[in-house]
C-alpha cells in the first residue's frame, strides 16, 4: 500500500508533510509575509545555535531564499525581532511570534492557516488540563512500589 500511495503522489505531484522543517510552501509564505511587512534584514538560525544566516531581502528573491533556509533551519526572524518563525523537531507545524500590530498583516494572509493563541495556550493543545500531571505522578507511584 505504502508503494501505491508514493507512486501516486509523486505522479500527482502531492506533496508530503514534513516533520521538523520549514517545507518549500511555508518558506515561501514566510518570505511573501516579511516582504508584506517590510522586514528586509532577516536572520536564519539553525537548531543547534551554530549557524547563523542574516538575509537581506532588498537583494534576496524568494527561490533564493527557500534555498537559503536549510533542512535544520529552526529560527527565522527579523533583524528587529518584531517576529519569529520556529519550528521544532518532531511538529508538522510552525509557530509565530509576533508583535500586536502586525496579526492584521498575518490574518490577512490566504497562504498561512493557524489561530491565536494565548498566554495560557501550548503546544500540547490536544492533552486536556492536568492530564500530563496525571501520568507522569501515576508512574512515580509505580515506580516507587517497585
Amino acid at each position: 500500500l505504502y508503494n501505491k500511495l508514493e507512486k501516486y503522489t509523486k505522479a500527482n505531484n502531492i506533496w508530503h508533510p514534513i516533520e521538523g522543517q520549514f517545507d518549500i510552501f511555508t518558506k515561501m509564505s514566510i518570505y511573501t509575509l516579511l516582504k508584506k511587512l517590510k522586514k528586509n534584514q532577516v536572520i536564519v538560525i539553525n537548531e543547534y545555535y551554530d549557524e547563523m544566516k542574516e538575509l537581506n531581502f532588498e537583494n534576496i528573491s524568494k527561490e533564493e531564499f527557500v534555498d537559503a533556509v536549510n533542512f535544520k533551519d529552526y529560527y527565522i526572524f527579523s533583524k528587529d525581532e518584531s517576529i519569529l518563525f520556529t519550528i521544532s523537531w518532531d511538529d508538522f507545524f510552525f509557530l509565530i511570534a509576533t508583535k500586536k500590530e502586525n496579526l492584521k498583516v498575518v490574518n490577512g494572509m490566504t497562504e498561512i492557516e493557524g489561530f491565536i493563541a494565548n498566554d495560557k495556550d501550548s503546544h500540547l493543545w490536544d492533552w486536556e488540563e492536568g492530564e500530563i500531571e496525571k501520568i507522569l505522578n501515576s508512574a512515580a507511584k509505580s515506580s516507587k512500589k517497585s
